[in-house]
């Protein structure tokens, strides 16, 4: 690497002249088709150091237009092209070192670049670093301000950012939630032939939504999308051809449409043409216009599609439930639900709290003996190995060595944390909490707490805090307590974060500020603390310290129950019942209440059982045989996972949505469920439900290949060739490492 770049320094100095003519011829050859007369063209003037024609004669090494592909050798001459100015050029490279194509994966830098050119106004450049800070990606995620850029990149006709602006807008991210406006920038990019967005505009005049509803002018827009090739259009046209929804009936049509997506790897294709059974096609199980599908998504966007607006009222939405906003210490002496805007109290979910009379904070004043749960709910890294001693080899400190009466290994201990090893300090304060071999003493474990903080063990702080908090070996001092959180959390300690955001939300040792608040519960629910996405579903439900958003909510709700959370649970039930901006759904409804009575929250059971008062025999039958496969996936059941995720697909039982037929597509692949392992490759692929990734498509298709899945090879072929040879024998060398979950 070091000699490339320094040929490219060289190479950007000597190429340093003025452009000479030319570039036009090279520029007619390409679009005739002539490659290598247009290389010929142009590489006498990027020996002269023209802009243009480096980048072009990258783009041709990018694209494999004359001969194979070469990133690297691309990455070169956009390197030089954007020294000598050309912004397209830095755009380029910027995204390689994004992707990690021809150079080392950066997408700081590649951001910084994308940035740069941006900064010049490029319509492109702005477009993807709306993208960037939509998903986080080399720099912080900042929806709202993805929002701006899109606009600016909008605003200069951009269709692709006419049509991530509409995403947004669908979402309420970065935005309030405005179909009308969606549909607006959707049309734009859809005149432009943007297929998805014809796509996502038809399926909001299919559901209605910030536009009439109208099924007729939704089969023109897929007319339009399929006829470029769009598998997604070409599936939902057949279904609305089967039912005869806004085009007239036309089920071999339909049956031509549907091999059309199949042959793009579509799997609902595949299971629609095989229901059909090709010559005689019966009238469709499920009708389109009974649940419009979800808005095509565009690869960078990766956001959760949205559902219908509510249908008429069900018989439970006047009678449902308010939202849970209180943890009862027991679920069997749970006070009645109250949906009052108040603030969350106190989770005992996330670690140990320390005892006391004022509602306590669940800070881990760490134990030998921690809780197993404990440490899955942080998911915090293993602290490293540090040395005992200076050359000596590594010594493994654990809990267990402190809790042990056993002499010889206290003295290592204590030796560590003398010479000054804060992971030794760190245990050693915990031998001396617990007097484990020591006599107890929470002066003295304060005091070692204290000098492992110093050196930011981030766990030590956090146990420094909760002393703090508590008057516990240190004067009771509750801002002094929120400073050592917030060391920790700045860390990335997800417990830490959780707790700095509890106590912004009740103004404890710190000014109450529900914004603050929000942010920490966002930072540690990322890491999967289902506390802190309880927490931040409700803010988002009530509008507390964020701006209020449904979806999102939901999202969090959702995320919170799939860690175990009852409550969050039965929000989603309560939610499901009263149609809020989602489609009502009393089998989702019905689950949901279910998953969290059987977790012992006792507002659920009660919710459960009146909504089965307001079914027939067989609603109630299918109601409970889907709540028992719910917990037999729960339970981990693969084939029940697999089942489960299918019945989130479209057309399935409950409401559409791919985030979640990821999660239980994940979960049943992680135990070996071939099948499984091909729907998540393909929706890894597509970005549906989650970010797109290449290697992990590629690597989930591999081992469903492995397993002889129909399609699984081919489509892992295509996926393939978006990899570089060093990704493809990485992932592969991944795959044959493999191991399924027990």
């Amino acid at each position: 690497m070091k000699i490339r770049l320094a040929l490219l320094l060289a190479a950007s100095m000597a190429f340093a002249t003025p452009a000479v003519a030319g570039y036009d011829d090279g520029q007619a050859a390409f679009e005739r088709g002539d490659f290598s007369a247009a290389r010929r063209e142009w590489e006498p003037l990027a020996k002269a150091g023209d802009a243009r024609a480096l980048y072009s004669l990258g783009m041709l090494e990018f694209k494999g237009l004359d001969g194979p592909r070469n990133y690297a050798r691309a990455a070169d001459l956009f390197q030089i092209s954007a020294g000598n100015g050309n912004v397209r050029a830095q755009l380029m490279l910027g995204l390689l070192y994004a992707e990690g194509q021809g150079v080392p994966k950066d997408a700081v830098r590649g951001a910084r670049l994308v940035t740069q050119a941006a900064n010049k106004g490029n319509a492109d450049a702005l477009y993807a670093l709306a993208v960037f800070y939509d998903e986080g990606r080399g720099v912080t995620q900042d929806p709202a301000r993805a929002a701006e850029l899109f606009r600016q990149s909008a605003d200069q006709g951009s269709a692709a950012a006419q049509f991530g602006l509409g995403a947004l807008y669908v979402y309420g991210r970065g935005v309030p939630q405005d179909y009308a406006a969606a549909a607006k920038l959707f049309q734009s990019a859809a005149d432009s032939g943007q297929p998805e967005a014809q796509v996502s505009l038809a399926r909001l005049y299919l559901a209605g939504l910030g536009v009439p509803r109208d099924p007729a002018r939704a089969a023109q827009l897929l007319e339009r999308a399929a006829a470029q090739g769009d598998a997604e259009a070409a599936e939902d046209l057949a279904k609305l051809l089967l039912a005869g929804n806004g085009v007239k009936r036309d089920p071999d049509r339909a049956a031509l449409l549907l091999a059309q997506a199949a042959e793009s790897g579509r799997p609902s294709a595949v299971a629609a043409l095989e229901e059909m059974g090709i010559k005689d096609a019966g009238p469709p199980k499920q009708q389109p216009q009974a649940s419009a599908p979800p808005l095509a998504q565009p690869p960078s966007q990766k956001l959760p599609p949205p559902q219908a607006q509510a249908a008429p009222s069900s018989p439970l939405a006047e009678k449902a439930p308010p939202l849970a906003d209180k943890t009862p210490p027991q679920a069997e002496k749970a006070a009645p639900p109250s949906d009052k805007t108040t603030a969350p109290e106190t989770r005992a979910d996330v670690a140990e709290p320390m005892r006391s009379s004022a509602p306590p904070i669940p800070v881990p004043i760490p134990t030998p003996a921690a809780k197993p749960q404990q440490a899955q709910a942080t998911r915090s890294p293993a602290p490293a190995t540090q040395a005992a001693a200076p050359g000596k080899a590594p010594t493994e400190l654990n809990p267990a060595k402190a809790k042990a009466a056993d002499a010889a290994a206290l003295a290592t201990l204590q030796k560590a944390a003398e010479s000054g090893n804060a992971e030794a300090q760190f245990e050693l304060g915990v031998a001396y909490m617990e007097g484990a071999g020591v006599p107890a003493s929470a002066e003295t474990a304060m005091s070692w707490f204290r000098k492992a903080a110093e050196k930011d063990l981030a766990k030590a702080q956090l146990s420094l805090a909760a002393g703090y908090l508590e008057g516990r070996g240190v004067p009771k001092d509750h801002k002094q307590a929120a400073i050592w959180l917030r060391k920790a959390a700045d860390q990335g300690y997800a417990p830490a974060q959780y707790n700095l955001a509890q106590m912004y939300r009740r103004g404890d040792g710190v000014p109450a500020d529900p914004a603050a608040a929000a942010r920490w519960y966002e930072e540690a629910a990322k890491q999967g603390i289902a506390a802190a996405q309880y927490s931040l579903g409700l803010m988002r439900y009530q509008g507390q310290g964020v701006e209020k958003n449904l979806p999102e909510a939901m999202r969090w709700f959702r995320a919170a129950a799939d860690s175990g959370d009852a409550q969050a649970a039965f929000n989603l039930g309560v939610i499901y019942a009263k149609g809020e901006q989602v489609k009502a759904n009393l089998l989702d409804a019905y689950v949901m209440f279910d998953r969290a009575a059987r977790r012992g929250f006792a507002p659920a059971v009660k919710a459960r059982d009146d909504l089965i008062g307001t079914l027939n025999e067989d609603e109630i039958n299918i109601v409970k045989a889907y709540a028992e496969l719910f917990a037999h996936a729960e339970r981990g059941d693969p084939k029940a996972q697999l089942e489960l995720a299918n019945a989130y697909e479209p057309g399935g039982a409950f409401n559409f949505d791919y985030s979640q037929a990821a999660v239980w597509y994940r979960r049943a692949a992680a135990r070996g469920e071939p099948t499984a392992m091909f729907k998540l490759g393909e929706l890894y692929s597509k970005g549906d439900g989650l970010v797109r990734d290449d290697r992990e498509a590629y690597f989930w298709l591999t081992l469903a290949a492995d397993r002889k899945v129909p399609k699984a090879a081919e489509t892992r072929e295509k996926i393939g060739e978006r990899l570089n040879d060093t990704q493809r024998g990485d992932t592969e060398t991944r795959a044959k490492k493999w191991k399924p979950e027990i």
